[in-house]
C-alpha cells in the first residue's frame, strides 16, 4: 500500500478505472447551476449531461465554486486512511479551486496535525494534468514519501504543455484541442 495517497480534480479527465488502478482519490471542482438548480459534477450530474445543458441553454448555465467545507471532508475521508496527501489541481490561472483546496487544507492541518497535506497546482488542466496525477500515483505506489512524490510530480509538469483552444462554451461546435509545443 502506499504511503502517499495523490487526489485531483474531475477536470484531470482521469477515468474511473484508471484512478481506481492507481489508488487516485477524484474530487469535484465546482457546482453546475442550470435553471435554477445545482449539481455536483461526477456526483450527481456527469461531465455529458453537464455540456447537454450548455448546448441547450448557455444563458441558464453558470459554475460556482465548492465550499472549503465540501473539500474538507473529502479530506477527512481520506487522512483516516493516508497521513500523507497529494492533491494537484487544475491550473490556477483558469479556477479558483486551488484557493478552495488551501483553505481546505488548512483546516485540516488544525483538526489532524498528524496529515500532512500539500496542494500542488499543475499550471495545466484536462489530459495534461491528469500525466501529472499519474506519474506521481504511480511514483507513490513505488512507496516514495511525500517530498519525493511532489519532486515527480513537480519533473512530470516541466515536461508536461498543454495548450487548451475554445471556440466557446455558446456553441455547439466548440471544441478543445490540446497540443504539445515543439521543443528545439
Amino acid at each position: 500500500m502506499s504511503k502517499v495517497l495523490v487526489m485531483t480534480d474531475n477536470v484531470a479527465c482521469i477515468p474511473q478505472q484508471l484512478a481506481e488502478e492507481n489508488q487516485i482519490k477524484i474530487v469535484p471542482t465546482a457546482n453546475i447551476i442550470f435553471d435554477g438548480q445545482s449539481y455536483i459534477e461526477g456526483v450527481t450530474i456527469s461531465a455529458t449531461e453537464a455540456y447537454q445543458l450548455i448546448i441547450k441553454d448557455p444563458d441558464r448555465f453558470a459554475t460556482s465554486a465548492l465550499s472549503p467545507g465540501s473539500l474538507l471532508d473529502e479530506y477527512r475521508k481520506v487522512s483516516a486512511e493516508f497521513q500523507d496527501i497529494l492533491l494537484i489541481t487544475l491550473s490556477s490561472a483558469l479556477s479558483a479551486f486551488l484557493k478552495t483546496a488551501d483553505l481546505a487544507a488548512d483546516l485540516l492541518r488544525k483538526e489532524s496535525p498528524q496529515t500532512t497535506i500539500r496542494i500542488f497546482d499543475s499550471k495545466t488542466c484536462a489530459g495534461a494534468q491528469g500525466l501529472i496525477v499519474l506519474a506521481a500515483a504511480r511514483a507513490a505506489a513505488q512507496g516514495m514519501n511525500l517530498d519525493q512524490v511532489v519532486d515527480v510530480a513537480e519533473q512530470a509538469r516541466q515536461k508536461t504543455n498543454g495548450i487548451m483552444l475554445l471556440d466557446t462554451l455558446r456553441t455547439s461546435t466548440g471544441r478543445a484541442v490540446c497540443l504539445k509545443p515543439h521543443r528545439e
